[in-house]
């Protein structure tokens, strides 16, 4: 997940590939990632998705200050430090599309 810089630019990851859900709302932006790994029986540096390493992710939107990578449970806490609404519920996105 990287922040459009203009029409025909991106910037760098803030938050490191492989976002599989997400949520937003005017003031946060929530995402689970997981971590990349070498493909064992791929070539060329091939990389997988490694499902046993997720995080999660928390982007302030009005100072694009990041939190993260956290466990679901230091999530969960910091969701609530925040003042997160319970209602912001992060979502596959294969959902979304």
């Amino acid at each position: 997940m990287a922040p459009k810089e203009n029409e025909n630019m991106w910037g760098s990851y803030v938050i490191p590939p492989k976002v599989t859900e997400v949520a937003w709302d005017d003031h946060y932006i929530l995402a689970k990632q997981f971590r990349l790994k070498n493909d064992p029986e791929g070539e060329n540096d091939i990389q997988i998705v490694n499902k046993s390493e997720s995080y999660y992710w928390i982007l302030k939107c009005d100072s694009r200050e990041v939190y993260g990578p956290y466990n679901k449970a230091m999530f969960i806490e910091k969701k609530q430090e925040l003042g997160i609404s319970e209602e912001l519920v992060l979502r596959k996105i294969e959902e979304i599309r």
